[in-house]
């Protein structure tokens, strides 16, 4: 890949590709690239692919575009996130509706994901032990033998 250098005082602007800067004192005169260097580089699908990431195109209006497959541009702006799936773990008693409500918004995530729902009553300790200094308890008027 070439990686173009400008002069030192225009040394913010040194980039890949083509690149054309105007001289910003106005002559109406391009800056000159002085030297080219030849840099080892990996085009992005080449590394997604080779390290199980996914990759996409991120559009003009932030979001998240088509997957990519072809990398030859240098100034789009992708992101790469990994294949494996993420896993979110619900707990959950007498959840619905709020299951329904929930599934919708995951099925909008643009990545890989997988939902654990443990439907029953969990006991008021490690993550939640904070609610019994404060009086909280488990009401078994609410639950069939810890389940909805």
């Amino acid at each position: 890949m070439e990686f173009n250098e400008f002069p030192e005082n225009f040394s913010a602007l040194n980039s890949i590709g083509r690149p054309q800067m105007l001289d910003p004192q106005g002559s109406g005169q391009l800056i000159p690239i002085v030297k080219i260097e030849i840099i080892a580089a990996i085009k992005l699908d080449s590394f997604c692919s080779e390290n199980n990431y996914e990759c996409h195109r991120i559009t003009r209006e932030g979001e998240l575009g088509k997957e990519l497959c072809d990398s030859n541009s240098p100034y789009e702006n992708y992101i790469a996130f990994p294949i494996a799936p993420i896993n979110f773990f619900t707990i959950v008693l007498n959840g619905q509706p709020f299951i329904q409500y929930d599934i919708e918004i995951f099925k909008q995530i643009p990545f890989k994901w997988h939902w654990h729902i443990i439907e029953g009553v969990a006991d008021l300790n490690h993550d939640t032990s904070w609610s019994v200094q404060l009086g909280e308890k488990v009401n078994h008027e609410i639950h069939k033998n810890g389940l909805s």
